[in-house]
């Protein structure tokens, strides 16, 4: 069975996380941090396109721009990438757009390990890319 790329079409430009994000299903994945906690609360004062202060790697998503890569913590980086409007970590399914990868696509483990699977991995659509080019170089040899 094959499934039409529930993410962006491959283009030259780079993909927003507007575009990523346009449709992504609700994985219930996003209240994962509450107001009671200090992520929450740091997340309050960084606006879309920034970084908490003293924290590099803690950053607001900017709507119309590309997202930073996403990285493998250990299992905490899922608290690090934050939406661009709502008081919120991102979504596992968001994650995922930003990855390039279906949304039809099964992580496995708790969500920490989904989220460092996603930071391990080169995303689909660039290694598509790669090998396309690989196998266009092969016939012209």
């Amino acid at each position: 069975m094959i499934t039409e790329p529930s993410h962006p079409k491959g283009q030259t430009s780079p993909v927003t996380v507007r575009e990523a994000f346009d449709g992504a299903p609700d994985d219930g994945t996003g209240e994962r941090v509450g107001p009671h906690t200090k992520i929450w609360q740091g997340m309050r004062s960084v606006r879309p396109g920034e970084n908490q202060p003293g924290h590099f790697s803690h950053c607001r998503l900017h709507w119309d721009r590309p997202s930073p890569t996403v990285q493998k913590a250990n299992g905490l980086a899922h608290y690090h990438m934050w939406h661009p409007h709502d008081h919120r970590v991102i979504r596992l399914s968001e994650c995922k757009r930003i990855g390039s990868f279906p949304d039809a696509y099964q992580l496995t483990g708790q969500i920490g390990e989904s989220w460092d699977r996603i930071g391990n991995s080169v995303p689909p659509l660039l290694m598509r890319a790669i090998a396309s080019l690989r196998v266009l170089r092969s016939n012209v040899s």
